[in-house]
Parts: C-alpha cells; structure tokens; sequence
C-alpha cells in the first residue's frame, strides 16, 4: 500500500513490524485503523519466560538443566511469532543484591544464588533464539518498574520486555496486569523458563485473570528438586491446555 504521507514509501501491513521508523513520528491514521481491525479480530499473544543466558545456557550462572535442548523449539516459536506478526512479551529476570530471592547460602526452593543480575556480566540478556531486540531498533518496548510502560510504542511494537524482579511476573512488576487487561488476547501461549518457578507463576496468574492459557510442554524446562507433576495437575485444573508445539500452532 503506498503511504498517502510520503510518496516515497510503501506500507506493508500483512507485517506491520516493516511500517517504517519515520513513519512513526506523526499519527497515521491508516496504521491506526490496522491496529484496530486486528484488535476486533481478537488475538494471540506469545509470553517467553526468561529465556537469559543465566537460565538457557549450560555455563550460565543458574542453568536449568536440559535447557539447551530446547532452544531449536524456541527458536521456531519465536520464528512462527515474527513471521505472523503476534504479539511476543518476553519476561526477564533483572535483579540486584537487595533481591529478596537472591542468597549466598540458597536453598534452591525459595532463594537461589546470584543470577540475571543488573550489574554483573551477560546473564541478564536475552538468548539468540528468542531475542526481541534484533530484527528491528523499533520492534520492541520495555516495561520497567519505575514508569507505566505504555508510552506510545507500546501499541505498535510486536515484542514487549518486561523485567521483573520476583518469580511471579505479576508481583515482580507491578504493570504486568496492567499489560494484560490492555492487551486483552483471546489465548496465550506460555513457554520458557524454568517450569517448575517463574513458568508456574506466569501460567497460574493468567489462568487467575480468566485467560486461556496454552503450554508448549516441549518448549519448557524445570528445576530438579522441585515439583512437576503436580504443578502439570494444578494447570491442567485450572483450565490450561498441554500440548507439544506442533498440535498446539494447529489449534491456536
């Protein structure tokens, strides 16, 4: 579609990820009404637990074990995301020394030791099959702790950050329920990291907030030493569905 703005530009919104940066510096009203539409249409959203370097790599400083194993899954739903344009919020675990979690004697149950820090080398980033921030400068937002988030670029971006500071998304920022009744998706598809921790508490908290939730089981790994099955009974209860990857992208 050829931009009625500028004569030199050309809109494509079956990937509206490719509507051009200068394009975002005024209100298009064509990109607005795409936006809408879709909305109308009801959506899907992806939310990516904690796939850091800390948690996915084998030298990271709390590798989940088994967790390398799933990176080529990751990678083709991350691939499915960006080539159908749905939406991606990727959490991450950003702490610091006054982290409640954090202890130098863990018990491996409540606290662990130092991981994904603020300061403190690479953990913290994202893995190279799931970063958010590589395809475009302007693909993604970031939701912190300090502001609300949903400046401008929030509606637009494909990829949504939000660092949290808790194993819960929804007590570790506090503008996660937030993001959710303004994203209001029809389903959520939840995968990452670590099963039996942060992945539970994202799972559990949507299912809290009336959302259909669906797990790609082969696109998540757990803790040892800490309960599983259970936790697979709780969600299953409680109204999610279970399924590899390659049923579930045929049912969503």
């Amino acid at each position: 579609m050829k931009c009625k703005y500028y004569s030199n530009i050309v809109c494509d919104f079956n990937s509206l990820d490719e509507v051009r940066d200068d394009c975002r510096s005024f209100e298009c009203d064509l990109y607005e009404e795409e936006v809408l539409r879709r909305k109308a249409l009801g959506e899907i959203v992806f939310f990516a637990i904690d796939c850091q370097k800390d948690f996915m790599n084998s030298d990271g400083l709390l590798s989940v074990p088994g967790a390398e194993a799933i990176k080529p899954k990751l990678k083709e739903i991350t691939d499915y995301a960006r080539e159908r344009s749905i939406k991606v919020v990727n959490t991450a675990d950003c702490h610091t020394d006054k982290t409640t979690e954090i202890s130098d004697k863990p018990n491996y149950k409540t606290t662990f030791p130092p991981h994904c820090m603020l300061l403190g080398g690479d953990g913290i980033e994202f893995i190279e099959e799931t970063d958010p921030r590589k395809d475009f400068s302007s693909n993604y937002t970031m939701v912190c702790y300090s502001d609300d988030g949903f400046h401008e670029s929030f509606d637009r971006a494909r990829n949504i950050i939000v660092y949290k500071d808790e194993f819960d998304v929804f007590e570790g920022n506090l503008h996660t329920d937030k993001l959710v009744r303004r994203l209001n998706p029809d389903k959520i598809l939840v995968y990452g990291v670590a099963t039996n921790v942060c992945v539970d508490k994202a799972v559990m908290g949507l299912l809290e907030r009336g959302r259909k939730v669906y797990v790609a089981i082969d696109a998540i790994k757990e803790l040892p030493g800490l309960p599983v099955d259970e936790i697979f009974e709780s969600w299953v209860e409680n109204g999610a569905q279970l399924a590899k990857w390659d049923v579930i992208k045929e049912i969503i």
